[in-house]
């Protein structure tokens, strides 16, 4: 990797866009270059806790990139979506749903998918009620086509897990209080 770089913020840009076309050991590489440059570069932690949760399962060293990304780029959206993910991932509902209050605070970042993660935490946890509250909220706030099949897969597995007369309980029960 001899390509010159005018500064960090562009070779951020290129280790970005190296991930969008799959080259994401040359991606690891620079972004591991960038955090060694600039330990606080947030943005590059985020990227690098995405690439050791995803391709690597390396679930420590993303736990800590990801952490890192949040303490030095509060606002980057990013972030929480990835944290959030890798907690769902090692079964961590309490500490999801603590991080994904904190993210519905920063501009841009995605409600509906945190208000997916919501349901998808408190499905977790056996609270079926509230996992059918966070996925018709995160039904209501989406603006993505296709984002209603994935909610609607949410419901099916929520509905196997309940059984059909518990979920038209849960409906009923949903409906009248909302």
């Amino acid at each position: 990797m001899n390509t010159y770089y005018k500064n960090i913020e562009e070779k951020f840009l290129a280790a970005d866009e190296m991930i969008e076309v799959g080259d994401v050991k040359e991606a690891k590489e620079l972004l591991e270059s960038i955090v060694m440059e600039d330990p606080t570069y947030g943005r590059a932690h985020n990227h690098l806790g995405w690439i050791y949760t995803v391709h690597f399962s390396d679930y420590k060293r993303a736990e800590r990139h990801l952490k890192l990304a949040l303490k030095y780029a509060p606002d980057y959206p990013s972030g929480y979506k990835n944290y959030a993910r890798l907690l769902l991932d090692l079964n961590k509902p309490d500490d999801m749903l603590e991080l994904i209050n904190k993210a519905l605070l920063v501009p841009g970042v995605n409600k509906a998918l945190m208000f997916r993660f919501m349901g998808v935490a408190a499905e977790m946890k056996g609270d079926y009620k509230t996992a059918y509250k966070q996925f018709r909220r995160s039904h209501e706030t989406s603006f993505e086509e296709g984002w209603f099949d994935i909610i609607k897969e949410d419901f099916k597995r929520l509905r196997k897990k309940v059984g059909l007369a518990s979920w038209l309980v849960l409906w009923l029960f949903v409906k009248r209080n909302a």
